[in-house]
């Protein structure tokens, strides 16, 4: 299993989410990257990290010469079955590092659209470029045409299957060379017993929230505004004008921490451990993303019984039964979102009824152990055809 430094984000989540499973009945290798090489035992597998170069450079995005040679050692030693990569991007393993698909049978998850895209996501976020082939580019001109170029040589030379968490990411690829190679639609999944019987009464003991009280809960990381937690922001002030027993809970990095109104909290970044029990302590999840594909938090939020009020874009239609177990509304419809939060914060028992649809949602379509069994069937069928 190959993905950028760990904990990063959804992406290396997911990596190590399968990692777990697998570890109980394969042999399993963790690779990542970090300040400095390292190699020791984890949780039933071995982890190698793969220090970094300290000057980052553009290039790095698709050849990172010295870590894709570390790499290499490290998988001509190990001598693997199936090589597994996630994160590949934001300058870490490089696109070049598919390449070892020539000498080893090689998936590779997508987690967002950075296959087309220089960015992790689309930039800005409403962009649809990657449907007409990004000819030009208004945040990258000319550099986007040599990025989707070099990608793509990278692409056709790579002997790789590919797996995407949902339908509307598969459509997305739909324009570049990953078309031609095979591609799997396997659900992100999450461990249901992480979000079974958490503590949401001591996170509301420590930050001073009656048990009475609503909290609306937006969990993510708030270093840019992709997220929307700007606009929740906004919301949460209007809304507490005239609702005094709702709080709003930000859980996530941010840069800032607006000195806005007492009943809006920040968190922080908390530790994974820690996160099911700030969901525990929530009675509604609000997630105002503008560009997203399958987030774990949607998925979590779910498992944890909280009703979902978000924006109907990426993959999250396929996530959230709109009008059963949460509600989406257009992305940028600020009013709508508004209103929606407010309907389900006055509705106590819709809430609770689309919060348990959700979790149950969760238990047929994405779990943790559908997710490796799916995966698992796609390396034995890669296994078979390489011997």
């Amino acid at each position: 299993m190959v993905t950028s430094r760990y904990p990063y984000g959804g992406a290396d989540q997911v990596a190590m989410t399968l990692v777990g499973g697998l570890a109980s009945r394969h042999e399993v290798t963790f690779i990542t990257t970090g300040v400095s090489d390292e190699t020791y035992e984890e949780d039933g597998h071995r982890r190698i990290v793969i220090g970094l170069p300290r000057l980052q450079m553009f290039w790095h995005h698709y050849r990172n010469g010295s870590v894709v040679r570390e790499l290499k050692r490290h998988l001509a030693e190990v001598r693997p079955d199936v090589v597994h990569f996630h994160s590949v991007a934001n300058r870490t393993f490089s696109a070049a590092a598919l390449l070892v698909s020539r000498d080893y049978p090689t998936v590779w998850s997508l987690h967002d659209v950075w296959s087309q895209c220089i960015w992790s996501a689309a930039h800005p976020p409403t962009c649809e470029g990657m449907l007409t082939g990004c000819v030009w580019c208004g945040a990258l001109p000319v550099l986007s045409l040599f990025n989707r170029w070099l990608k793509e040589s990278v692409f056709r030379r790579a002997d790789i299957d590919v797996i995407v968490p949902c339908l509307w990411l598969k459509a997305h690829i739909a324009n570049s060379a990953l078309v031609r190679r095979p591609v799997h639609v396997i659900p992100n999944g999450i461990p249901l017993d992480r979000f079974t019987d958490r503590d949401g009464d001591r996170v509301r003991t420590t930050l001073g929230i009656p048990s009475t009280d609503r909290v609306v809960l937006f969990v993510g990381q708030m270093m840019s505004n992709w997220k929307g937690h700007r606009e929740l922001l906004q919301t949460a002030r209007r809304i507490l004008t005239d609702e005094e027993d709702v709080w709003f809970l930000f859980v996530g990095p941010h840069r800032d921490t607006p000195d806005v109104h007492p009943r809006i909290l920040f968190m922080g970044a908390v530790p994974y451990a820690d996160v099911p029990d700030c969901y525990a302590a929530g009675d509604l999840f609000a997630y105002p993303t503008h560009a997203d594909i399958s987030p774990q938090v949607v998925l979590e939020a779910m498992a944890s019984g909280l009703a979902v009020v978000s924006h109907r874009v990426g993959g999250i239609p396929e996530q959230v039964a709109d009008g059963e177990s949460g509600l989406l509304v257009p992305d940028d419809d600020t009013r709508a979102f508004e209103h929606a939060v407010r309907l389900l914060l006055k509705d106590t028992e819709r809430r609770r009824s689309m919060g348990e649809e959700g979790r149950e949602r969760v238990k047929r379509l994405f779990t943790a152990r559908m997710q490796l069994e799916s995966t698992e069937a796609l390396y034995e069928r890669l296994i078979d055809t390489s011997t």
